[in-house]
């Protein structure tokens, strides 16, 4: 929501019930050179893969500062993963 009217701003649906997208949350620095930061959204309880789901191996989504769109999501591997739990924002590791 809009500190300033009120008004929603964005609204980033789950995949499903208790998939408890937005148990962690994350600022990152800008990734697509568009000068503003971007975000990530934890998603630890959700079932990846298709036909033959991955039970709670968790995800997490990465969106566009500037117009809060989906740039891409990493998948967890495993049942149980749990990816998406905690998230954090590491910087610069390669010094580039």
């Amino acid at each position: 929501y809009s500190g300033d009217d009120k008004t929603e701003l964005a609204v980033f649906p789950g995949d499903g019930d208790g998939d408890r997208l937005g148990a962690a949350l994350a600022g990152l620095p800008d990734l697509n050179g568009d000068g503003t930061p971007e975000f990530a959204i934890g998603i630890p309880f959700n079932d990846t893969g298709s036909p033959f789901p991955t039970f709670d191996s968790g995800s997490v989504r990465v969106y566009s500062g500037a117009t809060r769109t989906l740039m891409f999501t990493l998948n967890g591997s495993s049942a149980g993963e749990e990816l998406g739990a905690s998230i954090t924002a590491l910087g610069d590791t390669n010094l580039d």
